[in-house]
């Protein structure tokens, strides 16, 4: 179905109604606010027009009646009118920003669910800048948008002058009229050139922050391999492509906007003309030239914003729709979708499982039984596809065919995520941590869990004492990613962190790799007797995690075809 677009052909530079109603749902709740708003918008537009009436009947009372008390009296209505005018514009300002806020509040919710609810097979392929650079572009599209809302003020108005306009003098706003149109024509030869513009423009911009966030989150990287400056040349050349695409923008609409006015003052200089030759034979009074000067002038001056504001449009809908396609593109898992084990787990077993990912087949065949209650091992060579069956297992990835069977009777598929990571932890290599405290980077939250708990496990992680020489104890920053701290001492806060959850299942993927061999000998016994009720599944290349293990399994290589 092809995209219908408000007032126009969406490639002619008009915002298509698909984008409308996408922006429109993130404000259901707030109806009564848009219609309020409108309905002050109607007001303003009213008490605006009078204002002019008010103007011309006072001019007359002075010139023609030389009534002076009358018109004082309506010069005080007029100064009325304006505050008016004036209280009903700020209550627009006022409602329209704390709409505003409202509409960037559910557009940031809705794209933070997406992400959390995104595959991680979807998040792993992602170039994570992009995502970033979403947020700030809803705060950019959110105050664009609701900027064009004042142009419903001046779409109001600018009806309500041309039909004033056509009961008094129909001969002006024929002659308006159509000069006018002739802008119009000239605007949409122009917007669709300054669209087609504006997108490019826009995917560069895009293209040039994206770059920047990533060579700040791999600085490190580019510093080490001296390839900074290659990286500066790649931005500076997206950024001279963006450059270039603003100035040609900008001579667009420079040249639009030079036509546009001279039609403007053309317009205004006839309707002047024709108003001055009916007040010369006496058919018109002063108070009405002045009048008829004003709401052509107005007209004018609208019918250009207006057509002006197509430009806006054009803007507002590239950004609109490179937000809307980049949030539509998340795929999201239904996490209660499936059955709820509330049982405990007894067995878990691999029944011909295959992986595929990208038509490549990381595992093949694979059959095997976990011992519950017991530590096992998943032994291979790199490659093997043992981090991926730790995946399948936690139901990051879905197996392509065969089955994982649980407790005899349970296709792993079908139960539900939620429920089934409630019963697993997996602890990776290198473990995200948040810039918070240590405390909030153990706890995540979960009140439940005490300072005599988090103690106690960090004693048997040979962590405690780190933490002990913290002026702030567990209440001591740690930069993001755990900057601050090494990596054997964020490896043991990992385990820390996953053994607090008290999973049935712990899955360890070279969780303790930067740990020395006497550290690690001593980690991993503590490890094993606070598991010692619960199943432990270990990937390692190194020999220690590898002792005492009671079932090993091995992965081999998949052959290539």
């Amino acid at each position: 179905m092809k995209n219908i677009v408000l007032m126009g052909l969406n490639d002619k530079g008009y915002i298509s109604v698909k984008n409308i109603i996408w922006a429109l749902k993130h404000l259901k709740k707030k109806k009564l606010s848009l219609v309020i708003i409108y309905s002050l918008f109607v007001i303003n537009v009213l008490l605006e027009l009078g204002q002019v009436y008010l103007q011309k009947t006072i001019l007359d009372e002075l010139a023609y009646m030389h009534r002076i008390p009358q018109a004082l009296f309506k010069v005080l209505g007029l100064a009325l009118v304006y505050v008016g005018a004036a209280l009903s514009f700020y209550l627009i300002g006022i409602m329209t920003h704390r709409l505003f806020y409202f509409w960037r509040e559910s557009v940031v919710d809705a794209l933070y669910s997406k992400i959390q609810k995104m595959s991680i097979i979807q998040y792993e392929g992602e170039r994570i800048a992009k995502i970033t650079v979403l947020f700030t572009d809803i705060e950019q599209q959110g105050q664009e948008l609701f900027r064009l809302q004042y142009k419903v003020n001046d779409i109001i108005k600018l009806i309500i002058v041309a039909l004033i306009l056509t009961r008094e003098r129909l001969s002006i706003f024929f002659v308006l009229l159509v000069l006018n149109i002739a802008a119009v024509l000239c605007t949409t030869v122009f917007s669709k050139i300054i669209r087609n513009n504006e997108i490019e423009m826009e995917n560069l911009r895009f293209s040039s922050q994206i770059k920047f966030e990533e060579g700040i989150s791999g600085l490190r990287e580019l510093i080490s391999y001296q390839c900074c400056e290659n990286h500066v040349m790649q931005i500076k050349t997206l950024f001279s492509n963006y450059l270039k695409r603003i100035k040609k923008y900008m001579e667009l609409k420079n040249s639009l906007a030079c036509f546009t006015e001279l039609i403007k003052w053309i317009g205004v200089f006839w309707a002047v003309y024709l108003a001055w030759k009916s007040v010369m034979i006496g058919e018109m009074t002063v108070g009405m030239f002045y009048l008829v000067y004003q709401f052509a002038s107005q007209f004018n001056n609208l019918f250009k914003q207006i057509n002006d504001f197509r430009g806006n449009i054009a803007q507002a809908d590239a950004k609109l729709q490179k937000l809307r396609d980049a949030m539509d593109s998340i795929k999201e898992l239904d996490f209660a979708k499936g059955m709820n084990l509330n049982e405990p787990i007894t067995s878990i077993a691999f029944k011909n499982a295959h992986y595929i990912r990208e038509s490549k087949e990381i595992v093949r065949d694979f059959n095997a039984e976990f011992l519950i209650g017991k530590k096992n091992a998943l032994i291979g060579v790199s490659g093997s596809g043992k981090t991926s069956i730790a995946n399948l297992l936690v139901k990051n990835y879905l197996l392509s065919s065969g089955k994982c069977i649980i407790n005899t009777n349970y296709d792993l598929n079908q139960i539900s995520i939620d429920s089934w990571l409630k019963k697993i932890t997996i602890v990776y290599q290198d473990s995200y941590f948040f810039p918070d405290s240590i405390r909030n980077n153990l706890t995540l939250g979960n009140t439940e869990i005490s300072d005599e708990q988090i103690y106690y496990v960090c004693e048997k992680m040979m962590i405690k004492e780190f933490i002990d020489k913290q002026p702030n104890k567990l209440d001591e920053y740690i930069g993001e990613r755990g900057v601050n701290i090494s990596g054997g001492q964020k490896q043991r806060l990992a385990l820390v962190k996953a053994i607090l959850r008290h999973s049935e299942i712990l899955i360890l993927d070279e969780a303790t790799s930067a740990l020395d061999e006497d550290l690690e000998r001593i980690v991993q016994s503590n490890l094993e007797e606070l598991m010692s009720d619960r199943t432990l599944i270990i990937i390692s290349h190194r020999k220690i995690p590898l002792e005492n293990v009671n079932n090993k399994i091995i992965v081999e290589t998949p052959m290539e075809v």
